[in-house]
């Protein structure tokens, strides 16, 4: 959901996510309903992994979780990687994976990650 948040409100940049599952897998239908609630498509996304050319094309790497932000660098020491919340406000917090959660979770989130990404963005 953050890709699609930060690629309909950015103006001068473009966001790829990534993680440490498989590549190929669709986003879930909840994503997929929680973004269509708010005039976005998850519905050709696709997973990928996080490897060395999606580090060495990102300017910067935003995790959602301090957990993410320590594996690329322990995978990648150079990467230049923030938490969301660490680049957007200066703390240390993590976003919960709303996964196998309710509708309501995944609308918390999204709007935890839209209101993040604004503020980068603006």
């Amino acid at each position: 959901m953050a890709e699609v948040i930060y690629n309909a409100r950015a103006r001068k940049s473009f966001a790829r996510s990534s993680g440490f599952s498989l590549s190929g897998f669709p986003a879930s239908d909840l994503a997929i309903e929680t973004a269509r609630k708010h005039d976005l498509d998850l519905n050709d996304h696709l997973s990928q992994s996080t490897d060395k050319a999606i580090v060495e094309w990102a300017d910067i790497i935003l995790c959602m979780t301090s957990g993410h932000k320590n594996m690329i660098l322990n995978y990648f020491p150079k990467a230049n990687v923030y938490t969301l919340y660490e680049y957007a406000l200066g703390i240390q917090k993590d976003i919960i994976d709303p996964f196998g959660e309710s509708a309501e979770i995944y609308e918390k989130v999204f709007e935890e990650l839209e209101e993040l990404i604004i503020h980068i963005v603006k």
